[in-house]
Order: C-alpha cells, then sequence, then structure tokens
C-alpha cells in the first residue's frame, strides 16, 4: 500500500464531542507527537477539528508514517483516574524515562523479567491510558511501532522463539482494552501475527475483549498499519485444517463491524 490516507475522522453517534457539522481543519496538527497537545485542546473546544495524516506505507520505517497515526480512531477514549486519556501523556517526560528505562532493561544481558513485569503490570491495573501511551512512546524512541513488544519478545531469548505468550503481553493488551484505543490493539495484533509464530492467546484476548465499535476502529487502523486485511491475516495464521479458531474470530470482527455505532469519513 503506498501513499497516505489523510484526515481520517471518527466520531462514535453518541458522542457529545461530534459536531454536526464538520468545520475546518486544523493544519497544526500533524503527527502523534503533537498528540499531548491535540488532547489538551480538543478539552477546551466544543468541536473537535482534527488533521492527522494517516500512516505512510513507503516503508519499514514508515509504518504508521513513524507514528502519524489519527487520534480520532480512538474515539470514546476513556479517562484515568486523573481525567485524563491516553494522548494527554503522549510528550509527557515522565512516560518517556519510563520507555528509557525500558529500554535500558530490556537490552541488559540479564533482563530482570520481575522488574519488566512489575512496570507493566503497575500502569495496567493502576492507569491503563498511561501505559498505552507508553507503547506508542517507546515506538516513537526505539524503531518500529510495535517495538517494545518485540523487544519483550526478544528478551526472551530461545525461550521466544515460537511466539510463546507471557504476562507482560496480558498487561499490554488489558491496557490497550481498557483505554478503548485502536492503534494500540492493532500493533498487538501485528506483532501476534507478524513472521514466525503466532500468540494466540494475544489475538484471542484483543478480539473478544474490545467492544463493537474499537474493535471496527481497529480492523481500519490495522489495514493502514499494514497494508493488508486483519481477516486475511487471520486467515493465514489460524488456518481450520489445523483446528485453529479462525472462523471465531472472523465472526467477531464481523459482528464488531455489523454493529459499530461509528461514523468513518476519509479525504
Amino acid at each position: 500500500m503506498v501513499g497516505s490516507i489523510q484526515n481520517a475522522i471518527y466520531y462514535p453517534d453518541n458522542n457529545p464531542m461530534r459536531p454536526q457539522n464538520f468545520g475546518p481543519q486544523d493544519p497544526s496538527l500533524s503527527s502523534i507527537f503533537n498528540m499531548g497537545n491535540l488532547a489538551m485542546q480538543t478539552l477546551s473546544r466544543p468541536m473537535m477539528p482534527l488533521s492527522m495524516g494517516m500512516p505512510n506505507m513507503g516503508g519499514m520505517m514508515g509504518m504508521m508514517g513513524i507514528f502519524d497515526m489519527n487520534p480520532a480512531m480512538g474515539m470514546n477514549q476513556s479517562v484515568s483516574a486523573n481525567n485524563r486519556n491516553m494522548y494527554s501523556y503522549m510528550g509527557d517526560p515522565n512516560v518517556r524515562m519510563i520507555a528509557e528505562n525500558l529500554r535500558d532493561e530490556l537490552d541488559d544481558v540479564c533482563v530482570d523479567e520481575s522488574r519488566v513485569q512489575k512496570m507493566l503490570k503497575t500502569l495496567a491495573k493502576e492507569n491503563p491510558e498511561k501505559l498505552a501511551a507508553l507503547e506508542l512512546t517507546y515506538g516513537q524512541m526505539y524503531g518500529e511501532p510495535d517495538q517494545l513488544r518485540k523487544d519483550i519478545r526478544n528478551s526472551k531469548g530461545i525461550y521466544g522463539m515460537g511466539k510463546p505468550h507471557s504476562k507482560e503481553f496480558d498487561y499490554l493488551n488489558e491496557a490497550a482494552v481498557k483505554s478503548n484505543s485502536p492503534q494500540n490493539i492493532a500493533l498487538g495484533l501485528r506483532e501476534a501475527m507478524q513472521g514466525a509464530g503466532t500468540d494466540s492467546r494475544t489475538v484471542k484476548d484483543l478480539l473478544n475483549d474490545s467492544n463493537d465499535d474499537v474493535l471496527a476502529a481497529t480492523a481500519q487502523s490495522y489495514s493502514h498499519l499494514t497494508g493488508k486485511s486483519l481477516i486475511g491475516d487471520i486467515k493465514g495464521d489460524f488456518n481450520t485444517i489445523f483446528g485453529g479458531p479462525q472462523h471465531k474470530f472472523i465472526d467477531r470482527i464481523d459482528q464488531a463491524l455489523l454493529r459499530a455505532d461509528t461514523y468513518g469519513m476519509y479525504y
């Protein structure tokens, strides 16, 4: 998939922020690096003028346009106990320092798995929105969008072959679902099915635990991220000949798309 899709806007039918008439777009909101400013601006606006460049699929580092993602895909974003959604944590210096600490630990010859798990668990249970932002920030800082998941997987060494599931992914998946973030869910699905092996537990949890609106948006986000169909990749990874749960997963996505109460506009 070449090129980019500009200015995707998603509003749930029952979202009080949804404008009756789509107003002029704000050209200053151009990348995920401005997520924090975007979140703060939208809190004070009766309308949500968004102009976020969608992913440029021109190359590996161009995945998501190096995080040129659209926050509107995260309609119905949940908020933390501090009344902050995940985008308000983008650019938070504390989040960046946590990312640095995780990177240092995961790069160590002898990774302290208990430390990594404790950090992720604390955020997943107490502030899932912050953990969702951390996953995106980590990818922005260190490479690909799903870099945190890949680094965790690689830290398992030979035991990581075949993509066995571990607690770290439980916490990342929990945060993605609780924060209603199609971007994070799409990242999790991509990493779980990309390359050799499949983390079927992650695919199952992300698909079954997401609500219909979020899963419908995730299918769109996945397509923009990978240039492929989510259902197509599921068919490739879960072949029914070997008893895989292909039909259950596909039916879950079908039902989400049929029931989703969202608006989608691309122009």
